[in-house]
């Protein structure tokens, strides 16, 4: 018989599994019981949608997700809190969206709060019952990072001044510039790649 920290370890591969499945709906609609009942919540409390069964969260979730094209999941802390066959799961996450809009790539960007019950049926632990909160949602324009050049010198050149040439693609406002930068002294290069080279990389709000 399983332990308590075997079926810990079960639950969070649900609730990560259905993280790494992205916007794969079908296949995170696996995840849930048939008659699972699902909750979404705004930023302000106000209820977005209710609905219950799987099949449901494959046509909903699915057209939401249709006009996505790239995300990235990750999840934070979480409590599982078992008793017998039912278990309680409290997690927080993080969900990047870019989508087009009116001609441009727009990111969007939500903090989530997910309470879940799943039931073990059948010797697999399933989602019954879902809320799903946003603690903090922002839309704003997606702009994608460009290094133009970056140009690496011997050891002994780069200490006296940096060489990192770069700049990103976008307005100057908010965005991020890879700025020249001093090497530190104990790296060495060899040929174009160094432990050190994230020390090339420093932000700006401007362009120079």
């Amino acid at each position: 018989m399983p332990t308590e920290l075997e079926h810990k370890d079960a639950i969070r591969e649900v609730i990560d599994r259905f993280s790494n499945l992205e916007v794969d709906v079908a296949e995170q609609s696996k995840l849930f019981t048939p008659d699972a009942h699902v909750v979404v919540y705004n930023a302000d409390g106000s209820k977005m949608m209710e609905f219950d069964g799987a099949d449901q969260l494959v046509e909903l979730f699915g057209a939401a997700m249709a006009g996505v094209n790239s995300s990235f999941h990750i999840n934070g802390q979480q409590v599982i809190t078992i008793d017998g066959d039912t278990a309680t799961d409290v997690h927080y996450g993080q969900a990047l969206l870019v989508q087009e809009q009116d001609g441009k790539d727009v990111l969007q960007s939500h903090s989530i709060r997910y309470i879940d019950t799943l039931v073990l049926r059948d010797g697999d632990w399933r989602i019954s019952s879902r809320e799903q909160h946003f603690v903090v949602s922002e839309t704003r324009e997606y702009l994608r990072a460009r290094i133009d050049a970056v140009t690496a010198e011997p050891a002994s050149r780069l200490r006296g001044a940096g060489s990192a040439v770069a700049s990103v693609e976008g307005p100057r406002i908010g965005v991020l510039h890879f700025r020249k930068a001093r090497l530190p002294s104990a790296v060495p290069i060899r040929g174009s790649v160094h432990k050190g080279v994230g020390e090339l990389w420093k932000t700006s709000d401007r362009r120079d």
